[in-house]
């Protein structure tokens, strides 16, 4: 990244979630990260999400933990602003789902729709549910709500995620993308991606210089698209080689980031 001299500038950073900002993946967020985080938005940055998860199921994880001036939600495909407001959208064609779901349910361990707001189960050993505490089964595909934002195939090897994703953009390239994410495999409407999820979230909020950290796969897009990207010394080889520098927290990167962008001579507003 070039440096830029110009005082009250917008600041933006986006974390993934699970692995990342939930570092041990289920242990929640950090006491320390949170901290970071709250002080980074004192000084006026941005701070947002940018994960394959659902608003409900990352509102469940976070709940009142930390406060997000933007979510990127379902890998790109539904982008929100703070107060949940959508600003972008986009849906899978319903019966290219319906085929995906009949075609790559075999050897899948798990199967998840992805509607509005949940995630619904999909099994061959019985029928299609939802994981929200206030919606129960349904008998068909047809019956899960609009708008589908997309599906997640987990499966038992990180070979096999890697050859349903590459055959779902070889023969359904023209209606979705599949990105792997170590042993799962998400699916969005054709083009999204967590780097045009934080492209439109940075031109709807006016951030001006973006930093972004993720551990896995299908984080590449997103720490491509950032102005100074961050990942972990754990994380597989071609996550670091993306990243410009590996640090061992959120917080850590936060703090690297601003004081990066300080040294170059920018402040946030």
């Amino acid at each position: 990244m070039s440096q830029r001299e110009c005082a009250g500038t917008v600041l933006g950073f986006a974390s993934d979630y699970d692995g990342t900002l939930d570092f041990h993946r289920g242990g929640g967020i950090s006491q320390a990260d949170r901290d970071a985080i709250k002080a980074f938005q004192a000084q006026g940055g941005l701070f947002g999400v940018n994960t394959g998860r659902t608003p409900e199921s990352l509102r469940r994880k976070v709940g009142d933990k930390v406060r997000f001036d933007f979510c990127v939600l379902v890998s790109g495909a539904l982008v929100t602003d703070g107060a949940g407001k959508v600003i972008w959208e986009q849906c899978v064609p319903r019966d290219v789902m319906t085929d995906l779901v009949r075609r790559f349910m075999l050897p899948t361990l798990g199967l998840y729709l992805i509607d509005g707001d949940r995630y619904w189960r999909a099994s061959r050993l019985g029928r299609i549910f939802s994981r929200s505490d206030t919606v129960g089964f349904v008998r068909t595909l047809r019956e899960i709500p609009d708008p589908v934002y997309g599906l997640s195939f987990l499966l038992p090897t990180k070979a096999l995620a890697r050859r349903v994703a590459q055959t779902i953009n070889r023969d359904y390239g023209d209606s979705v993308t599949a990105y792997q994410n170590v042993v799962s495999v998400d699916v969005v409407p054709r083009g999204c991606s967590k780097a045009t999820g934080l492209e439109i979230a940075r031109r709807e909020l006016g951030i001006d210089v973006m930093g972004a950290i993720g551990d896995s796969y299908n984080d590449l897009p997103m720490l491509q698209e950032a102005d100074v990207s961050y990942t972990f010394g754990g994380s597989p080889q071609e996550v670091r080689e993306a990243a410009d520098v590996l640090v061992p927290t959120v917080g850590a990167a936060l703090t690297d980031y601003t004081s990066k962008l300080s040294r170059w001579g920018q402040s946030p507003t």
